[in-house]
């Protein structure tokens, strides 16, 4: 019988047997497929820069983004490591960002564009917060 007790190990077990395409991004060319297989390449490898950042089981890690192939990717890597995702609207306010990522104490927030990068850098002071990882290209201080 298939050993599975969480969404992770469903996840590992879809990506060691199966290539297919799982999602899909725009890039300059026209709609990329990715695989479970890359997906989960990808995840394995946020697990081990975020361990290298020492993050730990019971760490909070934020998301504001909205939906996009990079959200999961975060959300599977919290899970397999134990971290605990705090996902935040993109729609919120930079005061109600910055409430919300003192709050719940966030060690890392991972946003998805400039927009919400800014977001963040204007909620205020965020005395736990140590690092922001954008996903779109740019320059960010």
């Amino acid at each position: 019988m298939l050993e599975l007790s969480t969404i992770n190990d469903i996840f590992a077990g879809i990506a060691r047997r199966d290539g297919g395409t799982v999602s899909t991004w725009k890039s300059a060319e026209g709609w990329k497929p990715i695989t479970a297989r890359t997906m989960y390449g990808r995840v394995r490898a946020l697990v081990a820069a975020m361990e290298g950042w020492g993050i730990k089981r019971g760490d909070r890690i934020a998301i504001i983004s909205e939906n996009r192939w990079e959200w999961p990717v975060v959300d599977f890597a919290a899970m397999a490591m134990g971290a605990v995702d705090v996902p935040l609207y993109q729609t919120l306010s930079p005061e109600q960002v910055g409430y919300m990522l003192r709050d719940s104490g966030s060690r890392i927030a991972f946003v998805s564009t400039r927009e919400q990068y800014d977001k963040v850098v204007s909620a205020g002071e965020l005395p736990a917060l140590e690092r922001v990882v954008v996903f779109d290209d740019g320059d960010f201080p």
